[in-house]
C-alpha cells in the first residue's frame, strides 16, 4: 500500500509540474517580451550589442597602435621625404604584363587577375650599397641617378631559379610614377621609379638653373624679334 501511495504522489506532481510549463508556455504566447526568459531579455540584449561594439573599437584601435608603431619604424629617409608614398601603388603596362610597384609594402607582376609577388619590402639603401649585379647596376646607370634605391625581396620562386626581388632606383621628377621596368638577370627586377620625393638641393637648385636659362634665352628672343618689327616705333 506505501508503494501504491508513493507513485500517487509522484503522479501527482508530475502532472502539477505539466500544469506549470503549459501555463509558462500560454503566458508567452500572449506576451513574448515580457515573459521571454532572462536571458533574452532586450534590456540585456542591447547591453551585449553595446558589449560587442566596444570590443569592436578595442579591436580597431589596437590595429591602428601596431599599424603606428610599424610606421614609426619604417625608414622613410633622413628628412621623411619617401613618407607622401605610404599607403601609395604606381603600375606600369610593359609588354603583356603590368608591373605595380608599393612603396614600404610589395611589388608585383600582374597578368589579368593572376599576379606574381616581385617581393615585399626590404628598406631604403644607398644606390652603392646595391648588391643585385653588375647587369642591374648598369641598367640603373643608364635610366637612373646616383642615390638611394627601394629594395624589394624573397618574391615568388622562379621556375629553376632564386625568389624573385626587385630594385627600384629613384629618379628625381615632377610626379610619381614607374618609368621603366627591366629584368636584367632572371628572376632579378629593376624599376625606375620618378618621385619628386627623390629631388635633393643639387636637383632643384639645376632644374631651377635650367628655368632661368630658359626664360633669358626666350626673352631675348623676344626683344629681338621686336627689334625687326617695323611697327615697334608706333
Amino acid at each position: 500500500e506505501g508503494g501504491t501511495e508513493d507513485n500517487g504522489e509522484e503522479a501527482t506532481t508530475a502532472t502539477g509540474e505539466e500544469e506549470e510549463q503549459e501555463q509558462d508556455q500560454e503566458d508567452f504566447l500572449a506576451d513574448p517580451v515580457a515573459n521571454q526568459a532572462p536571458f533574452q531579455h532586450p534590456e540585456l540584449e542591447a547591453t551585449r550589442e553595446k558589449l560587442r561594439e566596444a570590443r569592436g573599437k578595442i579591436r580597431e584601435l589596437k590595429r591602428d597602435l601596431d599599424e603606428a608603431k610599424d610606421e614609426a619604424e619604417m625608414d622613410f629617409g633622413e628628412d621623411l621625404e619617401f613618407w607622401p608614398l605610404l599607403g601609395k601603388c604606381f603600375e606600369l603596362k610593359h609588354q603583356q604584363y603590368t608591373y605595380e610597384m608599393c612603396p614600404f609594402k610589395e611589388a608585383k607582376q600582374k597578368d589579368g587577375r593572376d599576379s606574381t609577388s616581385l617581393g615585399t619590402w626590404k628598406g631604403i639603401v644607398g644606390a652603392e650599397e646595391d648588391e643585385s649585379g653588375g647587369e642591374s647596376n648598369s641598367h640603373h646607370s643608364l635610366l637612373g641617378v646616383p642615390g638611394k634605391v627601394f629594395k624589394f625581396e624573397d618574391g615568388a620562386y622562379c621556375w629553376n631559379g632564386p625568389e624573385r626581388s626587385t630594385t627600384v632606383q629613384l629618379q628625381c621628377a615632377t610626379r610619381d610614377e614607374v618609368i621603366a621596368v627591366d629584368e636584367p638577370s632572371t628572376c632579378m627586377y629593376t624599376m625606375v621609379f620618378g618621385t619628386p620625393s627623390a629631388c635633393n638641393v643639387e636637383h632643384t637648385e639645376g632644374l631651377q638653373l635650367d628655368l632661368e636659362n630658359n626664360s633669358l634665352v626666350d626673352l631675348e628672343g623676344g626683344e629681338g624679334t621686336a627689334g625687326d618689327d617695323p611697327h615697334s616705333d608706333l
